[in-house]
């Protein structure tokens, strides 16, 4: 792929156009500009069949359609488009693409972009067995920005095509080979451009005429770009012109009534350096006042042969007030209201059936625009049905169309709504109700045309909200009650997407664009069927599922139905008892009607809308009562070396906590609990297995609940526990672990341990260590609450020295390695292949490091910190560490949630990540994401890393995520966040975004040669931006600025350069950023890697020499205080008998015995003991052999043995018993000699035995 083709000035405008024939066939091969494919030279229409066009064919089909329509773009080199060719989705061999011949290794030129207003897309090369060879981005539709000139290598003969791998993209153009070489005077003799006046155009007073002199053609630029600046700087607006000629004038719109300064830059396709001019004060200038446009005039009111209509507009810039003033001849106008400060009002009187011109008029002091006549005939009855985007992105694309049939068409393909967990916004078909006079029932068929791009915030349904601003996405944040097809269960295990539900939210009190005011609550959304569909993972809906769907609101509440889905054709109801649950933030009236977002085109059939007066409805139902169960949650290990645990009791009701042992005594007892409150309570325990049982006494009296809800009993709760205590060797030792490690082992590398039984048992201060190999667990390795180490003695989980040890999770359904204990350090692990949705490495207790591990090819995200929103926020994780990590190439399969690193949602304070790399990752490099469900997260520091390559796969860069590089908030929530000597490239989107959080930081920041460097903006009130040493150049797309805040010197710091150049050279600091500022930009030829030291190696790539100051952008140096582990020794196995010892020889008077001191685990010195009936034998015990004696006859004989090992306490075993009977060597009775006379004897034959040898 090469990003900016380098090319030379040609004019498509002396290409002959193609010959145009239907046909199926490949058209034959000529290279160069005169065979190339132009949409411009194709007719404008849809095509459902092959069509030739120079070198390519246009690949078509029924159902599978392409179009050619209408629009004007021009090429970064000067080429001028009037028409594109919409792909209209990811193509194949067949449709949906440009299909060629290519005779040689060759490459294709092409203008694409995306489908998209918002996303940019990618466009592929495939090969024939539809292998993607190679790709280029198709950057976010804007007509004030030129199309890229992009190059496709083309690595051999063959059949290719063109096609998007994803979705929608348009061609404007395509070139098979390279133009013939130009002449062109050097970029570097080019003079820079001048502003040469700067005046109000006399055509339109709102315009701004920027005069220049600036050379554009063949001996200088391509393209002339003017940019206007406010008096903070930012950048407001731009334009371009591709018109040749030594000057010219560009045209620009100043938002508002001020003063700015405007600059002009020439380019060349090619060239990386624009060249700038001077920048120019505008003087002052005073936006002119415009007049309103009319967006809707509905009766909305009639009475006695009088109606009352509603009159929308949409809001002059500028205005301080309106007034609405009509006619009937269209000529002479009155005022009906007057000194409006909103954008609607109510005109009364009017005559039904009279036909009136309507118009706005602005007013700003003594200044007055009037707006167009709106024509509006008062109808004899209330006029209802409007259409607007609202909330989330709205107006990002889509269209919903009336079809003057009945049906209504909602086209969401291009939309970025969503129906989300935190947010909200949709294509609405809508009407205005008052809550007074009017109860509604809305059944609506939706019919599903298009889903093949549906995502997990798809949906569509009958949906009721309380208050709305249209066409504004800040105003996401509303009441609403629906009957949809959404996601349900967030945050839980039963977390459905596109399922049939009832939707309830609320909790909001304030104004749609405050997400602070309330608390959003979905608790009481259920979904109608559970069993629906259950072998669809993703979204339940489909192509060509129709479903009927019903909203009501009584006087009992709203009422979501799925009409005729139960099991037997029965309507499925689902109540939520408050009529007034919209009244909170308009308490005056709401809104209801149908509603689609994101990514699907639904159409409804049929539908039908009737009100009644609440007095006339049926009474409101009582509500039932809900009868509450009463949980206790014990949420910690079951394995543990020590000696007593901290248990933890979370209780949803009031009342006392017990513990009680086996036996069903009470150990524990008198624990005060409270809803949601975590009380820790210590247990003893024994070596082996412990079982107790934690108890819930609930209170008959629970104040929490509700006015319709009850303890369904006050029986005990009972939770059974077990604790497994089990250690290995002492703190100071190393505990090791083999892939082939057993759950019996001893722990030491000739008897390793399964790394699960390690992590379970593993003791503060112990060193659990990985022989060299392939792990394949088989479910998540997982360090539980309550296995923690401590400050002074961390448990380390690392690889042998001199290896790396894998963990392929390709098996484990959950995920990989979790650590939700405190003080742990994970150190030197390679981690990879998890599950889609499943974290290969998560941390969710406090003061963890994670350092070293590289994480890779997973379906989540690589490293993540992260808790649990079930859980309060002071259980968060906090003070974690992850340093000198890489992770890369992750992916999940919807394309849109793994990151590299993250540290979001649920992340309490201190967390810092420190010496990382993230590239390759399909979503975003760091993602610091905050919702407004779960509020702020802790303040987040990243420091001393890089971010690169993010938002494509290494393997396969045509499929395409966002692609940021740091991702800093999330959802307009404050968070503080610091990214500190930082480099950032290449990166898809943008290379440090706030992504709405208002308040982020940045010091020795370089971001390089991503779409966008920077992009500070929010949807929140204000802003509390902090920006130093921030060095943004050579990106496509402008930097974005929008500050909402008092201190704005960050536009002036001369350390910050924005969009690659400074506000401020006074010190004599460059004016620009330049090449020579960097060793190299290379990114070809080097990468960052982990440096020995831990530190980050960037091998020159984008490390700034002398010239740069040196208070701009990052510097990454060497680690100051790298980390030195020590290899402790390994544990000690136990000294345990494991065959009892056992005595050879006969029984008998006078023979010889000899003992066998049985099998032992570890290798020792024995020492013997024989005993006669369980009683030691005199000295002659302590031998190994022994003599029996004629005393010893009748009785039992056994030998103890005594095993010493180095490092272990003496361990005693006895044998078996062995009866002595009476005959033996002196060939005598039972009897031998008698008395103290026989004992005299025995003791002399021992000793003559033993003198011969015998014995």
């Amino acid at each position: 792929m090469t990003p900016t083709a380098t090319r030379f000035r040609a004019s498509w405008a002396v290409v002959a156009a193609a010959a145009l024939t239907v046909s199926s066939a490949v058209a034959a091969v000529a290279a160069g500009p005169e065979t190339a494919f132009r949409a411009d030279d194709l007719a404008a229409g849809e095509y459902t069949s092959d069509v030739v066009a120079g070198d390519f064919t246009v690949k078509a089909a029924e159902g599978k359609d392409v179009d050619v329509d209408g629009s004007s773009r021009t090429s970064d080199r000067g080429d001028e488009f009037t028409q594109r060719l919409k792909l209209n989705g990811s193509g194949t061999a067949e449709h949906r693409s440009l299909q060629f011949t290519a005779d040689a290794p060759t490459e294709v030129v092409v203008h694409a972009r995306s489908g998209s207003g918002s996303s940019d897309r990618a466009l592929a090369l495939f090969d024939e067995s539809w292998t993607v060879v190679d790709s280029v981005p198709a950057l976010a539709d804007d007509s004030g920005v030129p199309v890229a000139t992009e190059v496709l290598e083309v690595p051999a003969a063959g059949t290719y095509w063109l096609s998007s791998p994803s979705s929608g993209v348009n061609v404007y153009a395509a070139q098979l080979g390279a133009d013939d070489d130009v002449a062109r005077a050097p970029w570097a003799d080019v003079a820079a451009p001048v502003v040469d006046g700067v005046t109000v155009d006399p055509e339109d007073p709102a315009l701004l005429d920027v005069t220049y002199s600036g050379l554009v053609g063949t001996d200088g630029a391509d393209i002339a770009h003017a940019l206007l600046f406010d008096g903070a700087g930012e950048l407001v607006d731009r334009d371009f012109t591709a018109a040749e000629g030594p000057s010219g004038t560009i045209s620009l719109t100043p938002p508002a009534s001020g003063t700015y300064e405007v600059e002009v830059r020439l380019t060349r396709s090619g060239e990386a350096e624009a060249l700038v001019s001077e920048r120019v004060p505008t003087g002052a200038f005073s936006l002119p006042l415009v007049g309103p446009e009319v967006t809707g005039a509905l009766t909305t009111a009639v009475s006695g042969g009088q109606g009352t209509v509603s009159v929308e507009w949409g809001a002059t810039p500028e205005a301080e007030t309106y007034a609405v003033q009509t006619s009937t001849d269209g000529t002479t106008f009155t005022t009906a209201v007057d000194g409006v400060t909103g954008t609607g009002a109510e005109v009364t009187g009017l005559t039904v059936g009279q036909t009136y011109q309507v118009r706005v008029v602005a007013q700003r002091g003594t200044d007055e625009a009037a707006g167009a006549p709106f024509e509006v005939t008062v109808a004899d009855a209330v006029e209802r049905w409007q259409i607007a985007d609202v909330g989330s992105n709205a107006g990002s694309g889509g269209s919903v169309t009336d079809n003057g049939d009945g049906t209504i068409t909602f086209d969401a393909r291009d939309s970025s709504t969503k129906l989300a967990t935190s947010e909200d916004g949709f294509q609405y078909y809508f009407t205005k109700i008052d809550p007074a006079t009017e109860n509604f029932t809305l059944t609506a068929t939706f019919r599903v045309d298009d889903s093949a791009a549906k995502d997990n915030q798809s949906g569509f349904g009958v949906v009721a909200i309380d208050d709305l601003v249209a066409e504004s996405s800040p105003h996401r944040y509303f009441n609403s009650a629906g009957a949809l097809l959404t996601r349900f269960g967030d945050g839980t295990e039963d977390v459905v997407n596109g399922m049939p539900g009832a939707r309830f939210v609320h909790g909001y009190t304030g104004a749609t664009d405050d997400n602070t005011a309330g608390s959003r609550d979905q608790s009481d959304s259920v979904v109608f069927d559970p069993g629906y569909r259950p072998e669809i993972t993703g979204p339940k809906f489909g192509d060509g599922d129709v479903y009927e769907l019903t909203l009501r609101r009584s006087n009992t509440g709203f009422h979501a139905v799925w009409n005729g889905a139960g099991e037997n054709g029965e309507d499925i109801e689902v109540i939520q008892y408050d009529p007034e649950m919209l009244l909170q933030q308009d308490p005056d009236a709401f809104y209801v009607g149908m509603a689609a977002a994101r990514k699907i085109q639904v159409t409804v059939t049929d539908w039908e809308f009737t009100t009644i007066h609440p007095d006339d409805d049926e009474p409101a139902q009582e509500r039932p009562i809900e009868y509450v169960p009463a949980d206790l949650q014990v949420d910690v290990t079951s394995t543990t070396p020590l000696r007593e645990i901290e248990v933890p009791l979370v209780s949803t009701m009031h009342g006392e906590g017990q513990i009680l042992d086996a036996d069903g005594d009470v150990v524990v007892d008198g624990v005060d609990l409270a809803p949601g409150e975590r009380e820790l309570v210590t247990v003893g325990l024994e070596p082996g297995e412990n079982s107790f049982t934690a108890r819930l006494l609930p209170d008959a009296e629970q104040p929490q609940l509700g006015e319709y809800e009850r303890i369904e009993s006050t029986d005990p709760v009972d939770v059974p526990l077990t604790f497994t205590v089990r250690s290995y060797g002492e703190p100071g030792e190393s505990i090791r672990v083999a892939p082939d490690g057993s759950p019996d082992g001893a722990g030491t590398q000739a008897d390793p341990l399964d790394l699960h039984t390690a992590v379970g048992f593993a003791q503060p201060g112990q060193q659990i260590v990985l022989a060299d190999g392939t792990y394949t667990p088989q479910r998540a390795v997982v360090a539980e609450r309550g296995r923690d180490g401590t400050e002074d003695a961390p448990i380390t989980i690392m690889s042998e020295p001199g290896t790396r040890a894998v963990l392929d999770l390709s098996a484990s359904p959950d995920g990989g390695l979790v650590i939700r204990g405190d003080w742990w350090h994970v150190y030197g692990l390679e981690i990879t292949g998890s599950a889609d949705k499943q974290k290969p490495m998560l941390v969710e207790g406090h003061h963890n490091v994670v350092e070293r591990v590289e994480s890779h090819h997973n379906r989540d995200t690589g490293i993540q910190i992260s808790g649990r929103s079930t859980e309060p926020p002071s259980m968060w994780p906090s003070h974690n560490l992850v340093v000198s990590s890489v992770s890369h190439n992750n992916a999940d399969d919807g394309g849109n949630d793994a990151d590299g690193f993250a540290a979001k949602l649920t992340v309490g304070e201190g967390n810092v990540f420190r010496y990382n790399i993230a590239h390759h990752n399909i979503d975003d490099g760091w993602d610091l994401f905050a919702k407004s469900t779960t509020g702020p997260i802790g303040t987040v520091v990243v420091e001393d890393s890089v971010a690169y390559d993010n938002g494509w796969l290494e393997a396969d860069p045509a499929r395409t995520g966002e692609g940021n590089g740091f991702k800093l908030g999330g959802e307009s929530m404050p968070g503080d966040h610091l990214l500190r000597n930082a480099v950032s490239f290449g990166n898809l989107a943008t290379g440090v975004t706030s992504n709405s959080g208002p308040d982020i930081r940045l010091d020795g920041v370089t971001s390089v040669d991503n779409e966008r460097g920077v992009r500070l903006e929010t949807n929140a009130s204000s802003t509390a931006y902090e920006a130093t040493g921030v060095l943004s150049w050579r990106s496509a797309a402008a930097d974005v600025l929008a500050l909402a805040q008092d201190d704005t010197s960050l536009l002036t710091d001369p350390s910050n350069y924005f969009d690659g150049t400074t506000a401020d050279t006074s010190d004599g600091r460059p004016a620009e950023v330049g090449e020579d500022w960097f060793v190299t930009t290379d990114s070809s030829a080097v990468r960052p890697e982990i440096a020995a030291d831990g530190s980050i190696e960037m091998h020159g790539l984008y490390e700034l020499t002398d010239v740069a100051p040196s208070d701009t952008g990052a510097r990454l140096v060497a680690n100051p205080e790298p980390t030195e582990i020590e290899l402790f020794p390994e544990v000690q196995a136990p000294l345990e008998n494991t065959v009892a010892p056992s005595i050879t020889g006969d029984a008998v008077k006078g023979a010889r015995l000899v003992a066998d001191p049985g099998e032992w685990s570890v290798p020792a010195e024995y020492s013997y003991r024989w005993l006669r009936d369980g009683e030691p034998i005199g000295r002659k015990g302590a031998e190994e052999t022994y003599r029996v004696k004629r005393a010893d006859v009748g009785h039992e004989l056994t030998v103890e043995v005594t095993a010493v090992a180095a490092g272990a306490d003496p361990v005693v075993a006895v044998s078996e018993p062995v009866t002595v009977e009476g005959k033996g060597h002196s060939g005598g009775n039972d009897g031998g000699h008698g008395g103290w006379l026989g004992d005299i004897a025995d003791r002399l034959l021992d000793w003559l035995w033993r003198l011969l040898g015998i014995g």
